[in-house]
């Protein structure tokens, strides 16, 4: 799987894209994300947008009926003196492209309403989906070039993972299952 997911309005070949990014984007509900805006830089080149900073549009909130609908990202933000959110407060953001790193859970947004700036939603901390294997199946093989390839299987679950190691990721393992 990919870290980097990518979607551009128009382009039909990104539509799986656009689904994992909606499946993400549903997972947010209730839960705690930065909101960062800022303009694009000169260059016009996001990549040299500093996301360190605190700016004015920056927040923190825990978003409620995150959906997708579209192409358009749909949210509710709570009021700040209220504990229900209301239909009214529905908010919306028609993307023209939107990128999302699954390794920093970042995702970038580029409005098509405004092409000078950049939105980026992303979790306050880094959260791991957590994968349990109950009747797992393990074997092993050895590649040519020295790494291995260690597949454990549950096939209660119907779950496969397959985790190649080099040479110094089989001696760290080692050792960390002799401590």
């Amino acid at each position: 799987m990919s870290q980097i997911i990518t979607w551009t309005s128009g382009n039909p070949d990104d539509e799986a894209n656009l689904a994992q990014i909606s499946t993400w984007w549903r997972s947010l509900a209730s839960q705690p994300i930065l909101w960062k805006q800022r303009p694009l830089p000169s260059s016009g080149i996001a990549a040299e947008i500093n996301w360190d900073t605190d700016e004015q549009f920056d927040e923190e909130f825990a978003p409620e009926s995150t959906d997708l609908r579209g192409i358009t990202l749909y949210w509710r933000k709570l009021s700040p003196d209220s504990l229900v959110s209301t239909p009214d407060q529905e908010r919306n953001l028609t993307p023209y492209s939107l990128t999302l790193d699954t390794f920093r859970q970042h995702l970038y947004i580029s409005p098509s309403s405004g092409r000078s700036y950049q939105i980026r939603v992303s979790l306050p901390q880094v959260t791991y989906q957590t994968i349990s294997l109950n009747q797992a199946q393990i074997s092993s093989l050895f590649k040519a070039n020295g790494d291995a390839v260690l597949l454990l299987r549950d096939p209660s679950q119907k779950l496969e993972i397959k985790l190649t190691l080099s040479l110094s990721d089989r001696l760290d393992l080692l050792a960390k299952l002799q401590a």
